[in-house]
């Protein structure tokens, strides 16, 4: 289960990136885009949060002992 989490995470990345890399080149191209790059900064960060409350769970966890 955790395989499946740490593959859509990588994949909202990559996702985020590819708006980032498409706002940069229609903005270059003379076009507003700021919406892609507004939705790609977005996207990381909001895997970037994930990934912190993944370790956080993972964390608690391991402090817990049986009979605690």
């Amino acid at each position: 289960m955790p395989f499946i989490l740490m593959f859509m995470t990588m994949l909202i990345i990559v996702v985020g990136l590819q708006f980032i890399i498409r706002g940069q080149r229609k903005q270059a191209a003379g076009k507003p885009a700021r919406y892609f790059q507004w939705l790609g900064y977005s996207l990381i960060a909001m895997s970037l949060l994930l990934i912190f409350m993944g370790v956080l769970q993972v964390y608690d966890e391991a402090q817990h002992a049986i009979g605690h």
